[in-house]
């Protein structure tokens, strides 16, 4: 896990959020937005080190 402190990943981030959770909003609206908070945000980075599960029967 880390910070995301590029401004640039931290947009394309915010972005990808919008789009997800506020598809009604204008793109421009959501640029507005991102840039009137973006020194407020602090993004979070998870990657996992491995993911596991298990097989379904339909697949055996």
């Amino acid at each position: 896990m880390h910070i995301l402190s590029d401004k640039k990943q931290k947009v394309d981030a915010l972005r990808l959020l919008a789009q997800k959770y506020c598809p009604h909003e204008s793109p421009e609206s959501t640029q507005k937005e991102i840039e009137r908070f973006l020194d407020k945000v602090c993004i979070l980075m998870f990657e996992p080190e491995y993911i596991s599960g298990k097989q379904a029967i339909e697949l055996t």
